[in-house]
């Protein structure tokens, strides 16, 4: 009796095609943060270098009363 419910149960596929994308949807994920992570310094860097160049421009005009 166990014998067969665990031989039925290793033959049912049933729910691996949904352990299959959650596996897929996970490395997806790890791909993803990968590349942020990677990019985000650059990323970082041209941000700062336009709000610099941004700054620069502005000055031009004058002091800001916000300063």
């Amino acid at each position: 009796m166990i014998r067969s419910m665990l031989r039925r149960l290793w033959r049912d596929e049933k729910g691996v095609t949904g352990l299959e994308y959650g596996l897929l949807g996970f490395g997806l994920s790890i791909a993803i943060m990968a590349t942020v992570f990677a990019i985000g310094g650059e990323l970082r860097n041209m941000f700062n270098a336009t709000d610099d160049k941004i700054s620069e421009r502005l000055s031009l005009f004058g002091p800001s009363d916000n300063d």
